[in-house]
């Protein structure tokens, strides 16, 4: 899922940057660290990304972005 969000971000040449803020209980930030970085290795990232994790497994989420 995170890396088809991060396709149509990409795709738009207009973006100039992209901020990811997910903060919650019930969402496993390692997980969705595991998506960013994979997409960004994929796609090849070419613009500033911010990311902020709060929540579930956020220190394993630092360790692996």
């Amino acid at each position: 899922q995170v890396l088809d969000a991060f396709k149509i971000l990409f795709s738009d040449t207009q973006v100039k940057a992209v901020l990811v803020n997910i903060f919650g209980g019930i969402v496993n930030c390692a997980i969705i660290a595991n998506g960013i970085e994979k997409a960004c290795k994929k796609l090849g990232l070419k613009i500033p990304l911010v990311v902020r994790l709060q929540g579930t497994n956020m220190e394993e989420a630092r360790r692996i972005l």
